[in-house]
């Protein structure tokens, strides 16, 4: 029909270069390329958008050839109302945990980013259409929002940025993303909750410079506030002990710690024992406060034990966590997380020229687990 508006959803960046589609049962994302035939059947809009998605290229100014297309229900993009906008939403950051519970939790060495995902794949644009004409306009900024008009199909080009991750492949956590879904029918405050936290932490993990080391730890604390519902005192103390319930297992070594405040140790807690997940926990809240109260924060304290970047611990924490949660409200249906996180060291045999040797939370399957299970 003429002149009649379109619009498109989609993830430029997604890089699902190895598989069709994700399906959530009331929406779907796809790989364009490889399924482009299958979902549009009408020729003239098949070309069309095949045109917009051509405008994005890669750093050596090839086609981005993997984008990922969303459909909320069916394809025949029309413009989305508020309700199915918000079902985007919860697209996106599903998308966003399961990738990350099922890549960034890995054991880091020298090719951990071949297959790392961050916030900046799971970019979306949405771009409204009409089949006659090349020209199209464009809408940016939150702060000051900006209409630009008297762009044209083949003149214009949106390069991907240096710092964008390119998976080798797109791989997914699928037991997680089924979980999650039923968790939306049948708890679904505590799936909102979950998927709340995520948006916080979603806007800590870009890997542009542009977000600060103090943004990024301040997001991070806020979705574990938001997730674990902290009390309105003694937040850092609760913190602690939900940490040492939910993670902490018998074979966790103590050690001696002074819990400090403003540089000063609080005296009934002098010479208590605690193992590092819990002294990770006081570490990582205790510089939330030291961002907050303005404090002066240096480059070791960014650093725990002087090994692992707090927020790159933190993911592995908000992922086990999210998890425990389900299993926690989905108990009849017996989802058990059988993941727990460990203090490890590992040689990284790919560094060159020599191997290196790290140490630091390493986030596993957990054979311990499941024998208790079986035989405790």
């Amino acid at each position: 029909m003429a002149n009649r508006n379109y619009q498109i959803i989609y993830f430029p960046y997604l890089c699902m270069n190895n598989i069709d589609e994700i399906d959530f049962g009331f929406a779907k994302v796809w790989n364009f390329i490889r399924k482009k035939d299958v979902y549009i059947s009408d020729e003239s809009i098949k070309s069309k958008i095949t045109r917009i998605l051509s405008c994005y290229k890669s750093q050596n100014n090839s086609l981005i050839n993997d984008i990922g297309v969303v459909y909320v229900r069916r394809c025949d993009f029309r413009k989305f109302n508020d309700k199915e906008l918000g079902l985007v939403r919860e697209v996106r950051h599903l998308l966003f945990l399961s990738c990350l519970s099922k890549n960034n939790t890995c054991k880091y060495n020298c090719n951990s980013g071949h297959k790392m995902f961050t916030a900046d794949n799971f970019d979306i644009i949405y771009q409204n259409f009409i089949l006659e004409g090349d020209s199209f306009s464009e809408r940016s900024g939150e702060i000051i929002n900006f209409s630009r008009s008297g762009y044209r199909l083949g003149n214009i080009v949106y390069q991907r940025p240096g710092f964008v991750p390119t998976p080798l492949r797109f791989e997914i956590d699928n037991d997680l993303l089924a979980h999650l879904i039923e968790l939306k029918g049948k708890k679904p405050k505590i799936y909102g909750r979950i998927l709340n936290a995520t948006e916080i932490f979603f806007g800590s993990y870009y890997n542009s410079h542009y977000v600060s080391r103090n943004a990024r730890i301040l997001l991070q604390m806020n979705s574990f506030e938001m997730l674990l519902q902290f009390p309105k005192v003694k937040q850092r103390e609760y913190f602690r002990r939900t940490i040492k319930n939910l993670t902490v297992h018998n074979a966790d070594r103590e050690y001696i710690y002074n819990v400090k405040d403003k540089g000063k140790i609080i005296e009934p807690l002098r010479g208590h024992k605690y193992t590092l997940k819990e002294i990770w926990a006081d570490q990582f809240y205790s510089l939330r406060n030291k961002i907050i109260h303005g404090q002066r924060v240096d480059d070791d304290d960014f650093i725990f034990k002087k090994s692992q970047c707090h927020y790159n611990i933190a993911v592995l924490f908000f992922i086990l966590l999210i998890k425990k949660q389900i299993e926690k409200s989905l108990r009849n249906k017996k989802y058990n997380c059988d993941f727990e996180i460990n203090w490890e060291k590992w040689r990284d045999d790919i560094s060159q020229p020599e191997a290196l040797f790290n140490k630091g939370f390493v986030y596993n399957y957990s054979n311990r687990r499941i024998f208790n299970r079986m035989f405790g």
